[in-house]
């Protein structure tokens, strides 16, 4: 007998059969796939009509591929070997889907669950006892404006050009910007929208570049628009109502220290403390120290969005460590969940369970407040994407409160914030890699004052 039919008739089905007593002996009981990215299938409930009708041997078949043992170790190989055919060059450019972060980003995963259940953990919200005796003024400082182009901009997918996509080279990864003077300018305009709508409040526009601002080799300047020049044309077409924050400037100061992560789009700790020095400039506030945050590493480096997306095998053989604050005052937080969202949940500003960048906040969450035991007066709302994750921790020590608002999944209105927290000082933070996208512009613009609800019905828009 041949021995490739030997080992067609003996070692697979052995194979099988010790991988099949394995699969169900000792389950890895993973619910999420580090190397994909993505949730792994959960075990389907048996019922006759889920059997008759198909649905369950067929989500049980997703179950038992997602759940086989050491599968996140062959797919990695499988990725790695596809990486080290043919000939390697120095530099790799991966092209990206269009839509959000190239594809990265999903705004489907950001629409709340169907039945939103709190847990038990809920306490008293501390931020109410504070505000109870507090006078209402008619407008909390909203100077509401009629807006018959408030509507939300649908998420466009960008048709294929040079520009964009991902480039690996020396073991950094990094965004290629696609975008245009005219993207920047329809961002600044929606940006002006914030200044005009809370003139009883500081505005401060909290713009952040991608690492390709600084890091992009001149080999491939061809392939990404000019970052900081984008950020110039924003700056130039703001009001005076809103207060540009100069993170750029105060990043290139630094560049030849770790502000990005090299296997993830986001900045690092080191460059996120940075970006908030700036910004308490621009508050005319005294920033801290980075000694006086007693910045800490995580003890296990992580593979970041950029790895998930490429499986580049440049980048994991460069695992980033994070450095997460430890900032220096007393506060409380919580988490705001409901329809209304008005039950307080427990959660910390950082989250030292977490991995990698996920310490930061405990990852994206709708909204999130904090009270502390500063007396100024001062009150902070910061409304951000992922790129804020780290701002949120070094806001603390300057503020009475905190809000944190992820326009993204926070489908109330900014504008009801403001007036419910009594806001002082709003951030808008955003980043050159999502502000020049349709679907983040239209989205921070309609979060204002257009809330969304999500029915069986459709998607209805109210103020």
């Amino acid at each position: 007998m041949r021995p490739s039919l030997v080992f067609s008739a003996v070692v697979v089905p052995v194979l099988l059969v010790v991988f099949g007593v394995w699969f169900f002996v000792a389950p890895e009981g993973k619910t999420v796939s580090q190397v994909e990215a993505r949730s792994l299938a959960k075990l389907p409930t048996f019922s006759f009509t889920e059997l008759r009708e198909g649905r369950y041997t067929r989500d049980l078949d997703l179950y038992v591929a997602d759940h086989f043992p050491l599968r996140e170790s062959f797919v990695s190989f499988t990725f790695g070997l596809r990486a080290r055919f043919g000939l390697r060059r120095e530099s790799t450019v991966y092209a990206s889907k269009g839509g959000a972060l190239g594809g990265m980003e999903d705004p489907q995963a950001w629409q709340p669950p169907a039945a939103e259940v709190p847990d038990a953990s809920v306490e008293v919200d501390p931020l109410l006892e504070e505000d109870a005796g507090m006078e209402e003024p008619e407008d909390a400082g909203l100077f509401v404006v009629a807006d018959e182009d408030a509507g939300f901009e649908p998420l466009v997918e960008a048709a294929a050009t040079e520009k964009g996509g991902v480039l690996i080279q020396n073991g950094r990864g990094m965004m290629l910007l696609s975008a245009t003077d005219d993207t920047a300018r329809s961002f600044a305009k929606v940006l002006a929208s914030y200044g005009e709508a809370f003139p009883r409040a500081r505005v401060y526009a909290v713009m952040v570049p991608g690492a390709g601002a600084f890091y992009l080799p001149a080999s491939h300047r061809d392939r990404s628009a000019d970052e900081l020049h984008n950020l110039e044309v924003m700056r130039g077409a703001l009001p005076p109502s809103v207060k540009w924050v100069d993170v750029a400037g105060a990043l290139a100061q630094h560049t030849d220290e770790a502000l990005y992560y090299r296997t993830d789009h986001h900045w690092t700790a080191r460059g996120a403390w940075y970006g908030y020095r700036a910004m308490m400039e621009a508050a005319e506030l005294e920033p801290l120290s980075w000694e006086a945050f007693s910045f800490k590493p995580m003890p296990t480096p992580t593979l970041g969005s950029l790895f998930r997306m490429t499986q580049d095998s440049q980048l994991e053989r460069t695992p980033d460590v994070t450095e997460f604050p430890t900032p220096p005052v007393e506060y409380q937080s919580i988490a705001y969940v409901g329809a209304k969202y008005d039950v307080p949940q427990k959660r910390r500003f950082i989250d030292e369970k977490a991995e990698g960048y996920l310490v930061f906040m405990g990852g994206d969450t709708a909204l999130m407040a904090a009270k502390t035991n500063v007396k100024n007066g001062r009150r902070a709302l910061l409304v951000k994407n992922s790129f804020g994750n780290p701002l949120g921790p070094m806001l603390l020590p300057h503020f009475e409160q905190v809000v944190v608002a992820d326009y993204r999944m926070y489908f109330g209105t900014v504008a009801s914030l403001v007036k419910r927290f009594h806001i002082t000082d709003v951030f808008v933070q955003n980043a050159t890699l999502t502000a020049n996208d349709p679907y983040h512009r239209g989205r921070l613009k309609l979060a204002l004052f257009t809330t969304v609800t999500f029915t069986d019905g459709g998607v209805v828009f109210g103020r």
